[in-house]
């Protein structure tokens, strides 16, 4: 099953690839993306369906990404150390990136190894009840911070200084460099999350960029991301929603690539389903392991428009 879906997103990497690269009248390099329901939640710590993740990886980027061959190369950060034992993840920031706001605003927010704390914090508070905190079980006291037994300051994820991220695991985890491409492990600014009152990505007022794309607009349309003009790349993503009973929409081209056919499966399981009786993280959901939002296999889990491939 898993080398079946791995092929076949091969060729709709390639589909897209093929439309990726064809312009538009008004001269931008643009790309539609035809969803089963417009993105409604744009929080990346909690972002959980299918629509909503691709916007979240093209909205955001993290410590790392995949590199066209599958390896991993910085993204927000300069360079990483891992220590023998495989317990110690040091992340050195680039300096200077700052936050984007909607229609391309620039801000004051700077991205910083405090927001990544933040965001991981975030992820073992109950009340967010992300789906991502299992991913991050292997990281010092997660499971007792999630149950509320420790204080999130326990949790194995510190700031050495504004540049400087270190992760503290209770045992190895040879996928954490994958994990942390997940939307979980983007970055989150405390004082502009608190700011938004409860709202944080559920408009385009309340809502960072820490990637390459930025929103536009978002409407019952649909949502709408931009991105500075660069050769032949795509810099206008449109996600719309695909409401042709047939599964075909008027307006998209054959071959145009679906994003339920990349994404399948039911959401994730919350962190409450996830914590046994003793406190401790249990398995991720079934689906997690092959073909859902959590654990993706292949390079193009990383966002086809904005991630390494098209960057």
């Amino acid at each position: 099953m898993k080398h079946s879906l791995i092929r076949f997103s091969a060729v709709v990497l390639t589909i897209a690839f093929v439309f990726a690269l064809t312009g538009c009248g008004s001269g931008s390099n643009s790309f539609t993306w035809f969803v089963d329901s417009i993105p409604a939640n744009l929080d990346p710590q909690v972002a959980s369906a299918s629509a909503d993740v691709i916007a979240c990886e093209n909205l955001y980027s993290g410590l790392v990404r995949k590199d066209p061959s599958g390896k991993y190369e910085p993204a927000l950060c300069e360079r990483w150390e891992k220590s023998s034992d495989g317990l110690t993840y040091t992340f050195y920031l680039k300096d200077g990136l700052t936050y984007t706001a909607a229609k391309g605003n620039s801000t004051d927010y700077a991205i910083t190894a405090e927001d990544f704390v933040f965001a991981f914090r975030r992820l073992f508070r109950a009340e967010t009840n992300s789906p991502y905190a299992v991913e991050f079980a292997a990281l010092e006291n997660s499971a007792a911070v999630l149950a509320g037994q420790m204080p999130e300051s326990a949790l194995g994820v510190t700031a050495s200084g504004p540049l400087t991220l270190v992760f503290h695991l209770s045992s190895a985890d040879d996928n954490f460099l994958e994990k942390l491409t997940l939307p979980g492990a983007m970055p989150c600014d405390e004082e502009f999350f608190n700011s938004t009152r409860g709202t944080y990505g559920l408009n385009a007022s309340s809502t960072l960029s820490s990637g390459s794309f930025y929103i536009y607009n978002w409407t019952a349309s649909g949502l709408f991301l931009r991105r500075a003009p660069s050769g032949s790349l795509i810099d206008s993503l449109r996600l719309v929603q695909n409401t042709n009973s047939t599964g075909q929409s008027a307006a998209e081209p054959a071959g145009t690539a679906r994003r339920h056919l990349l994404w399948p499966g039911p959401p994730v399981q919350t962190p409450r389903d996830a914590i046994s009786s003793s406190g401790s993280l249990l398995s991720p959901h079934p689906m997690a392991e092959v073909e859902g939002i959590m654990r993706l296999k292949w390079t193009e889990r990383t966002a086809i428009l904005g991630g390494p491939l098209l960057m």
